[in-house]
């Protein structure tokens, strides 16, 4: 089915059944309902994350997390007020592809400062990562930087960017697919929207 390009409230759902994993999307009152494609085959094998041209983006927006985004159609979201986190990621699969977003504690900052905080942080703590010489800015005012490392035995490359409005974005996939997931990355980036209080 085609939708209008925008945010709209309501709920994902996952529901086995037989072989696969049917997703449901809901309004906020669940008085409409769609079915959507399979995000696992039969046989219970992962789905492999889909090429480039293959990936739909589907909008994702949370007042309580204060922002709303795209993400590939498909991917599993697990969503914390709590703790201020989001994580994406292709469902039943190692975590080898993925997006997480994070409300920092301060909501509003440095993003150079941020950004040299957590390249110290993991050159500290992962002896495998490399960092890219080359800091991006993304939109006005927010600061990106790649780095590769190891994560369950795939050398991935991964993108963090750092917004002044209390927001962090990793974004991550295996090294070798790199080039076909770079430029959808930066998409999503640029859906990122902030919402205003309730």
């Amino acid at each position: 089915m085609g939708y209008l390009d925008v945010l709209t409230e309501g709920y994902s759902f996952w529901l086995g059944y037989a072989d696969d994993i049917l997703e449901i999307h809901t309004d906020l009152d669940g008085s409409a309902a769609v079915l959507c494609e399979p995000v696992e085959p039969a046989g219970g094998a992962p789905a492999p994350a889909p090429a480039l041209p293959g990936v739909a983006l589907t909008p994702f927006s949370s007042p309580q997390l204060g922002f709303g985004i795209r993400y590939p159609s498909g991917w599993w979201v697990q969503a914390d007020p709590v703790s201020g986190e989001a994580h994406f990621r292709p469902g039943n699969s190692l975590p080898t592809f993925g997006m997480q977003i994070s409300r920092l504690p301060e909501m509003r900052g440095d993003v150079d400062a941020w950004l040299a905080a957590y390249q110290a942080e993991l050159g500290a703590s992962d002896p495998s990562a490399s960092q890219d010489a080359v800091v991006q800015t993304v939109g006005l005012d927010a600061r990106s930087q790649r780095f590769s490392r190891d994560l369950n035995e795939t050398r991935v490359m991964e993108r963090v960017t750092f917004f002044p409005e209390g927001y962090r974005i990793r974004q991550w996939a295996p090294a070798d697919q790199w080039g076909e997931w770079d430029e959808r990355f930066v998409q999503m980036l640029a859906s990122l929207t902030f919402l205003g209080p309730e």
